[in-house]
Formats: C-alpha cells, structure tokens, sequence
C-alpha cells in the first residue's frame, strides 16, 4: 500500500470531501480506492464512511441472485453482472432476505432438524450466527438500522416452535443485535384475513417498523414497530385499491414504502411520501404491453417487481430480468437464465440488493 495519497487536486481536498467523493464510487472502485494508501484506508475503513456510503447507496438498484445457496450473482440496473461466494459461512445456506447490503441466511433442514440463522455482509464477508431458537418460519425478514447500529430478524406466521399460538393468532420471533435476544410477539388476526395470506413479494422496512402487505381484499398492511413493540394496521387509500383484478406488490422505494399495482394492461408504481401524515402519490403509470414494448411472448408468465428506485424499476418475467428506465420510459433486458447456464435449476430466489460496508456485528464486537 503506498504510503502517500495521490497528489493533485484530489489530495488537496479536506477529509470530508474526499470521504463524500470515494462514499459515491462504484463497492469494487471503493475496494481498490482503500488500497491507494494509507489515508484513504484509514477513511473507507471509518465507521463514518460505511454510513454515508449506505445512505447514498439507495439510489442505486440492483438484484441478488442465489443461485446455489453458496454463489451469488449480483445484477445492477445497467446490465453489469458480479459474483460472490457466501463459502465464508462454512455451511450450506441459503438466502432468506436482504436489507442495506447485509443478507439473512438459514440452513437447510428437514422436517424434524435443527435451523440456524446467519447475518452477513458478502462484500466484507463479515458475519455472525444468530443464537439458537428452534423455531421454524414461512416467512423470514431481516431489517437493518440506516445507522448502521444495529438489525432485526423477524421470523413471522404460524411459527411452529414449542408452544404454537392460538387458532386466530400471529407469531413473530424477533432477534435484537444489540441485545443479542430473541423476543416473541402475539398478534390477534382479524376475521376478514389470516396471516398465511401475508404477501410472499417480501417485508419493508421503514420509520422503524417492517411492514407486510397483506392478500386480504381490501389488502391492508401489517405493521410491526419495532421501537415501541406495537402492532398496527395500515389502510391503503382507495385510489390505489380501484383495480378489482389488480396484484399488488410490496417494495421500498429509497426509504420510502412503495406499492405496484398491476393489472392486465398498466403497472402503477404508488409511493408514501409523508408517512406521519398518510400522504401517497403516484410515481409512475406504465403501459404493459409488453409484446410490443419488448418483441417476445409473455403470455401467461407472471410480472415479479424486484427492487426500484426513483429512477429505475428491475422486475423478472419468467426466466428473463428487464429493468424500465423511468425518466427515459424505456424497457432493456438485462439478462435471460439460459444466456449464464442455469435453466436446469430447479429454483432460484431474487432479492433486491445495494452493495454496502455496513457491519453486522457490534462495533466492538470482534467475533465474526
């Protein structure tokens, strides 16, 4: 590592515009710049650096593949294609949820066999097992703290442990990384939908509270605040709602809750602007017609949103990734599953992802 920091303007700039300058680069720009010297080593390295660089990091979408449970390909809403391994785990994962550049792993387990739990960061490969709970989950979320502080894990449905709940009732286990526990909340279900109708398209993570969508008519979301350990419900207003054979899915948008409705000929992208005051507003209208738009038959394949920004929105539609250029109203396929080899798979998962330096473990928490 040189020891001097590259003359010119660049090295005469203060600490703090260096450190807004190197939090905005490509994650594989910003690996090679921690390399340059020592200076700039030492200011990636800060904690400070890995929270500016999450907080510009959500404008910039892309998609994480787990493909075997070990590699992972990551996408980027310009076509470019990366890969990494989660070998660094020592065990046979895979991928559950993926929040600010951390992702939620568990093991593979039979009916009757142990489950365990990982938190990682694939860029740092930094990582940490989650204390045993012997609890076994349909749905598994993972929200993490914009700070960088800290994380939730939330297990929620019809969690089977040792005491199942109530008929009419919701389980969620809840894992605090700050006081490394685990802690169970009861939710009592309302008639007019059961909980194993909470949306599969995914969790937000928002005002710190995750949110689920529901598939009750009307759908609602669910929401549990993790800072006051309460549960609410939220209505969605009813211009979203007109569409009676409309699907919605359930994505966050640069920190904000965001709601796409589709139906057989539009895809309309709702976001919550003000969350206090229940202010939505549509961002986005779009035409599906996508035999015209994209010259191939999608007939009878099914439209799965992604991940999005303002800016841009990747969906998959069969075995093929598009990504919609919203200012420019133009659709480009980023990539299909033979052109890489893996149409014999039998499965594979798509999470939105945003390549982050933030820690899953405690600051001073030296194990990994």
């Amino acid at each position: 590592m040189a020891a001097n920091c590259p003359e010119g303007i660049v090295g005469s700039l203060p600490d703090c515009i260096v450190t807004e300058i190197l939090a905005r680069l490509p994650m594989k720009s910003i690996l090679r710049a921690k390399s340059v010297c020592k200076h700039w080593h030492k200011l990636i390295s800060d904690e400070y650096f890995a929270l500016r660089n999450a907080q510009v990091s959500v404008r910039n979408s892309m998609v994480m593949i787990d493909v075997t449970g070990t590699s992972l390909k990551f996408l980027d809403g310009l076509g470019g294609m990366s890969q990494l391994s989660l070998d660094f785990l020592e065990t046979e994962v895979f991928v559950r949820d993926s929040h600010n550049g951390l992702l939620c792993c568990s093991t593979f387990a039979g009916e009757g066999e142990r489950v365990d739990y990982y938190v990682c960061n694939p860029i740092t490969r930094q990582h940490m097992q989650l204390p045993y709970i012997g609890v076994h989950a349909g749905l598994v979320n993972l929200a993490c703290d914009s700070s960088g502080r800290k994380f939730n894990v939330a297990l929620t449905g019809h969690v089977c442990g040792e005491n199942d709940e109530a008929e009419g009732t919701a389980g969620c286990w809840v894992f605090d990384s700050e006081s490394n526990t685990w802690e169970k909340f009861i939710y009592q279900l309302h008639d007019h939908y059961e909980f194993s109708m909470i949306s599969q398209t995914g969790a937000v993570f928002v005002n710190g509270a995750i949110h689920w969508i529901t598939h009750a008519s009307p759908a609602i979301l669910l929401v549990l605040d993790l800072s006051r350990n309460f549960w609410s419900e939220m209505m969605l207003p009813d211009e979203i709602l007109q569409g009676q054979d409309s699907v919605f899915y359930f994505l966050e948008c640069e920190g904000c809750l965001s709601v796409i409705e589709i139906s057989d000929s539009w895809m309309v992208t709702w976001v919550l602007e003000d969350y206090d005051n229940d202010v939505w507003y549509m961002l986005d209208r779009v035409s599906l017609h996508w035999q015209t738009l994209l010259r191939m038959d999608t007939s009878g394949l099914e439209i799965n949103p992604v991940s999005q920004t303002r800016q841009d929105l990747i969906l998959s539609i069969g075995e093929c990734m598009f990504v919609y250029h919203r200012n420019s109203r133009v659709w480009k396929l980023m990539y299909k599953m033979d052109d890489y080899g893996l149409t014999d798979l039998l499965s594979y998962t798509e999470f939105p992802f945003r390549a982050t330096l933030l820690p899953c473990c405690q600051i001073d928490d030296q194990h990994h």
